[in-house]
């Protein structure tokens, strides 16, 4: 399986934080891979921020990037 199934097989449910994709799918893929990799598959991915709190539950921006299935179209 090449890299775009395995990150969207990954996020078919949700949007994942690229730390998340690394850690479940054994990719190797560095943030700046992971970019390209969204860029060049506009129409199945999105790029995206994943929420992150502090200790104290206080929100942190920006969030951990992150990637997400694009929605289908109507039709």
């Amino acid at each position: 399986m090449d890299g775009i199934e395995i990150v969207a097989t990954a996020v078919k449910d949700r949007a994942h934080s690229f730390n998340y994709i690394r850690r479940s799918t054994g990719l190797s893929l560095s943030d700046e891979q992971l970019l390209e990799l969204i860029q060049e598959n506009e129409d199945r991915l999105q790029f995206t921020r994943i929420r992150r709190e502090d200790p104290a539950g206080n929100r942190i921006r920006p969030g951990w990037p992150g990637v997400k299935l694009r929605g289908a179209a109507p039709g």
